[in-house]
């Protein structure tokens, strides 16, 4: 679940530039905790972008205000505090990334640059407790899904939910996020078919001052084109003024496929957002239920059928991805190399903070130190194909490798989380029937590090 961001060729000066701006408001100013925001309709979760934990919206603001789904009395608060500089808990992943290495962009410069300084100025100008609309969005109709990744849970893939409900639930999972696996979710199945009350609110506001106001909309799931709600909303709304775009695993017939070209040619300006991170087997482990050629044959075929402006492809950097990660953006670069065009196809970084346990920061200093090396050679031998934006963020990336151990919200013990590591995989695997020493075989030290972790009961 990433944010909407715009992606155009940036330089660096403007990076420069923007994080200037940004602290003299305030040093933890981020203009995406006023423009921007995720909001899961399916349980009426929001956050402003996906890197705080996202909180309920209270019914009793919701109905008073649809616009509570963005302008939550809790997101105003954190408005508040940004305004009278100070830094936000809730946005600890761009503060840890900051305080690693101040040379390097947080998401905090990414998601803000987005915007004009005009707009980024006038917020100083709003009173803190005035609703506000999003200039960009992105919205979860329902959690309908046909993958089941490692990172994810019951709560937002059905695929997960039956998995726990027919498998029954993970056991000895000692970390925060662990007991996230003990249990299905308790989705109610009818909001698959009729608007709960705040897909409801939704409209309601999308029709009263959402629509107008919107440069962006994207859609997100599970994957949105196994939702009714998502095909009601297309049918509905055509040549829209902002740009509309979809995030979608790609697993999908040509029928749907089909469907989703079509869905593109109706709008005057439609992107396409899909996520993998690694290569092969590996990723097909990590999203299971991926088939990873499959993903490539379909990106390649929307991208030479549909009507689209770009195409992203966003990382999320877990412990398992590292290892088949130049394979990967050696397939991407293929893919840029088909439509002739660099930021055709656009790469974006995203560390995983939750779980823990399944966080780069779980992995040895020299396994991490070695991934990096090996991150910055496919960074030094590709660069002159990249844009800003995605050179930018490997660096980053490589910063990380190199510098933080723990994530800034992370309270789970070392113990813990390795456990967790051990017990986790071995339980995933087992219901998946994959064989994790094969997979890896060919990443000794990772091997001999996995096997040396104690054995858990499970």
């Amino acid at each position: 679940m990433t944010c909407v961001r715009r992606h155009i060729q940036v330089s660096e000066k403007r990076y420069k530039q923007v994080k200037k701006l940004l602290q003299k408001i305030g040093p933890g100013f981020c203009a995406a905790k006023w423009y921007n925001a995720t909001i899961w309709l399916s349980n009426g979760r929001t956050a402003s972008c996906h890197h705080p934990e996202a909180h309920k919206v209270p019914l009793d603001e919701l109905k008073q205000d649809s616009r509570a789904l963005h302008n939550t009395k809790f997101k105003l608060q954190q408005r508040l505090a940004m305004l009278q500089g100070d830094r936000p808990d809730e946005c600890g992943y761009c503060w840890r990334i900051e305080d690693a290495d101040n040379s390097q962009y947080s998401d905090r410069i990414f998601k803000s640059e987005i915007y004009t300084d005009k707009q980024i100025k006038q917020i100083s100008n709003f009173p803190w407790d005035k609703p506000i609309d999003p200039k960009t969005l992105e919205i979860s109709f329902d959690n309908l899904c046909n993958l089941s990744c490692s990172y994810c849970n019951a709560e937002f893939s059905t695929t997960w939910n039956n998995d726990i409900r027919v498998n029954g639930n993970y056991k000895n999972l000692k970390t925060k996020e662990g007991k996230t696996y003990d249990h299905p979710f308790e989705f109610d199945e009818k909001i698959i078919k009729i608007e709960n009350i705040y897909v409801q609110k939704f409209f309601e506001w999308f029709d009263k001052s959402l629509r107008k106001n919107l440069e962006e909309l994207r859609i997100t799931g599970g994957e949105p084109t196994m939702s009714p709600h998502f095909w009601k909303f297309v049918s509905k709304y055509h040549n829209e003024k902002f740009k509309f775009s979809v995030n979608s695993n790609m697993q999908m017939t040509k029928k749907r496929l089909d469907k989703l070209v079509d869905c593109s040619q109706q709008f005057k300006h439609f992107e396409l957002y899909t996520s993998n991170e690694s290569h092969g087997k590996v990723a097909e482990m990590i999203r299971y239920g991926l088939n990873y050629n499959t993903w490539i044959d379909n990106l390649k075929y929307f991208s030479k059928y549909a009507k689209y402006h770009k195409i992203h492809i966003m990382m999320t950097i877990n412990a398992l991805c590292l290892f088949g990660i130049e394979s990967f953006l050696d397939d991407i670069m293929k893919l840029k190399q088909s439509v002739n065009n660099t930021d055709q196809f656009i790469l974006s970084i995203n560390i995983l903070r939750f779980p823990s346990f399944q966080s780069v920061n779980i992995l040895p200093q020299v396994i991490k130190q070695e991934r990096a090396d090996v991150i910055q050679r496919w960074v030094d031998a590709n660069n002159n194909n990249m844009i800003s934006f995605e050179t930018a963020n490997l660096r980053r990336l490589i910063s990380y490798l190199n510098n933080v151990d723990r994530s800034y919200e992370d309270t789970d013990s070392w113990e813990d989380k390795y456990s967790d590591f051990k017990n986790f995989y071995n339980q995933y695997c087992k219901r998946r029937n994959i064989d994790f020493i094969d997979i890896f075989s060919i990443h000794p030290d990772f091997i001999k590090w996995w096997e040396d972790l104690p054995e858990t009961n499970s």
